[in-house]
């Protein structure tokens, strides 16, 4: 599934602010006329829309009108203050139950300990009450800067309460490369897999066919049409 990260609409300042450029239902609409299907939404975008009066149930049916779903919510904070972890984390994981998304980034910008892992652990307790699991991401200005250091702390901390966030974005930022993805063990991969028609995730030969169809000569006669590789996402 193609999915629009909203994070592109919101323009970060140097002191760490944010400003969302558009209303909710404008980035709705031009990501589903582009052709995506599904929507990756970032916590700036979700309290923007909140503050102008939509509730996440609403935003979630505005999504389902264009044949849209949300795939994650970005982000969870781990800061050097612990004092709010677990109330921000329920905050987050209700909004999650309520839009339907089975996946939170997480940002980790302290360096992993023990004490960490511990509040890592008590959060991601907290989101899989309400059926989400945390991803973590890695980028060189978070405390996580690359996929290695990503596995490490999930693996500390239990794949089954929090996995890694890997896309080519993260990859690139973190100097990675594809073949890294290669090392990941069927564990490390999202639990949700187990929830699709196949009831595992894919393999790289499995998607790349579909990618060289469409940008070959052979998909000459195929317009205006999405092709859906998931392995049978619900």
């Amino acid at each position: 599934m193609l999915s629009f990260a909203t994070m592109a609409t919101v323009a970060l300042a140097g002191d760490g602010s944010a400003t969302v450029q558009y209303p909710f239902d404008r980035v709705i609409g031009a990501a589903a006329d582009a052709g995506f299907r599904g929507v990756a939404l970032d916590w700036f975008s979700l309290r923007a829309a909140e503050r102008a009066g939509q509730e996440p149930a609403a935003l979630a049916a505005k999504a389902h009108n264009r044949g849209m779903v949300f795939t994650d919510l970005s982000a969870l904070g781990l800061g050097p203050d612990d004092s709010a972890d677990e109330p921000v984390a329920r905050s987050m994981a209700r909004r999650c139950a309520a839009l339907g998304i089975s996946v939170c980034g997480l940002v980790i910008t302290v360096p992993p300990s023990a004490t960490v892992y511990e509040r890592l652990a008590r959060c991601a307790e907290v989101f899989s009450a309400a059926d989400v699991r945390l991803a973590l991401e890695f980028v060189p200005y978070t405390a996580v800067r690359c996929l290695a250091e990503a596995r490490s702390v999930c693996e500390r901390v239990g794949p089954e309460r929090c996995g890694v966030l890997v896309d080519s974005w993260h990859l690139a930022r973190g100097g990675g490369a594809p073949a890294e993805v290669g090392h990941l063990a069927p564990r490390e991969f999202d639990e949700r897999a187990r929830r699709f028609a196949l009831r595992r995730g894919g393999r790289l030969d499995e998607i790349v066919g579909t990618a060289l169809y469409l940008a070959s000569d052979a998909s000459s006669y195929t317009t205006g049409a999405v092709i859906t590789v998931d392995g049978g996402q619900p």
